[in-house]
């Protein structure tokens, strides 16, 4: 008999790691199974590529990327898709917001993390993916960037919950054009290009193994795994999920504490 699945979209943070951002050997035994049973696994996540091959070390064996949050595509370390914004986008984002609140703007490009200045959650990001981000003047960067045919994928906000409120309220209203954005933390705002996201992941990895997307399952947390849970054949939403992601999933799992992964892959995709 045939795999009910041919492609597991996997979030990291909040869904398959603990807090301590491990993968349990649980989890990487049903990981390892699903592959060795010819499944393709993408892990479909908000880090940038190098904090995602970590976790592809801890797994011992290599997937798909889709870091950035689905705007960088990687497999068999080439890039597949690349999905950026326009440089003026960016600098409206910073001088709008992150200079307004006077926190910093973080800029991914590639395989490539900067920041406009360092503070604490610049630091913790740092040390947990180990990685030392290049401190940047935007306007600069986006002046060479210009010269040089460079485009960033995607931007970020790191700041306290009640000000990433009061910038995704703004942003909200502001009609943009030419950015998406939603939460992959209650403190991170994660900005891309318009119409690009997790889900559009799934569909473009679908398109280029030539997969079924009625064949494929999605596991998330947070709001910006909510494209993701909704594209996928079935979306699994963990049990720490808030509730507006557990009301689009169509199966709710025990949190990433308890295994959750492990045991919805046990039970929907191994059996």
């Amino acid at each position: 008999m045939g795999n009910k699945y041919a492609l597991i979209c996997m979030d990291l943070d909040g869904t398959l790691l603990d807090e301590k951002k491990q993968i349990s050997e649980r989890a990487k035994k049903a990981l390892y199974e699903a592959k060795e049973r010819g499944i393709y696994i993408a892990f479909i996540s908000g880090r940038m590529l190098h904090a995602v091959e970590l976790i592809e070390k801890q797994l011992g064996f290599k997937c798909i990327e889709g870091s950035s949050a689905g705007t960088y595509i990687t497999m068999d370390g080439k890039c597949i898709e690349s999905h950026t914004m326009d440089c003026d986008d960016m600098l409206f984002v910073y001088d709008n917001y992150a200079k307004k609140y006077n926190i910093p703007l973080w800029i991914y490009q590639a395989n490539n993390w900067y920041v406009t200045e360092v503070d604490e959650m610049v630091e913790n990001e740092s040390k947990i993916i180990n990685y030392s981000p290049e401190v940047v003047n935007p306007h600069e960067l986006a002046r060479r960037w210009k010269e040089e045919g460079i485009r960033p994928n995607k931007v970020l906000i790191g700041a306290d919950e009640k000000i990433v409120d009061e910038i995704k309220n703004n942003l909200e209203s502001a009609d943009l054009q030419n950015l998406s954005f939603a939460r992959s933390a209650p403190i991170y705002l994660e900005i891309a290009p318009k119409d690009v996201n997790k889900g559009t992941a799934i569909a473009e990895i679908c398109n280029k193994l030539n997969l079924d997307v009625e064949k494929t399952i999605a596991f998330g947390d947070q709001e910006l795994d909510v494209s993701m849970i909704q594209a996928a054949k079935t979306g699994v939403a963990m049990g720490n999920a808030p509730d507006h992601v557990k009301e689009v999933a169509d199966i709710i799992t025990l949190s990433n504490e308890e295994d959750g992964v492990a045991v919805a892959m046990e039970k929907y995709v191994l059996n």
